[in-house]
């Protein structure tokens, strides 16, 4: 019996993440849209609306609305792509974003 490689456990996790997703918009009836919410996004997750938002890296662009008004969403297309990035990844993104947002705030108020 050959043992997997990373590499093939790399590609049966995206197979698995993928059929995942649709699936989930199956049951919810989110294949007819083309725009999702945080609750949509929650549910793919298997989260609830107040856990995803503890978790901020689970949301395309940490939560950042694709559109400028109205509420927070993104497209599927979008949500599919954010969801392709390693959880490693986006964590380090994010502590990466709160970083750079920090030394912002000092600079402005240190003058």
């Amino acid at each position: 019996m050959e043992l997997a490689t990373k590499e093939d456990y790399e590609i049966l996790k995206k197979k698995l993440d993928d059929m995942l997703i649709e699936i989930s918009m199956i049951n919810t009836k989110l294949a007819l849209r083309d725009v999702l919410y945080v609750s949509d996004v929650a549910r793919i997750e298997g989260l609830s609306v107040s856990g995803i938002k503890k978790s901020p890296w689970l949301l395309p662009d940490y939560g950042k609305s694709q559109y400028p008004d109205g509420r927070v969403r993104w497209t599927a297309d979008k949500v599919r792509e954010w969801r392709e990035k390693s959880i490693l990844d986006r964590i380090n993104g994010y502590r990466a974003l709160m970083a750079n947002r920090a030394e912002q705030y000092l600079e402005v108020k240190n003058g």
